[in-house]
């Protein structure tokens, strides 16, 4: 299994921070299967975005 480290903006009441997070990754056939450690959440376009970071970072293979 790889890894990549992805950051997310996350709002808080007073104002936003960046969070880098590390998310453990297979690729299989057309399909990517990934979990990001910590427990953190990623919204559709944060999803989207990641996948895309993977693709690049490994090729489209």
């Amino acid at each position: 299994m790889a890894s990549i480290e992805f950051t997310v903006t996350r709002e808080t009441d007073d104002d936003s921070r960046d969070v880098t997070v590390t998310v453990a990754y297979t690729r299989s056939g057309y399909g990517i299967d990934f979990e990001v450690e910590g427990g953190v959440s990623l919204s559709p376009s944060e999803t989207d975005s990641l996948l895309a970071a993977i693709i690049e970072t490994e090729g489209d293979e």
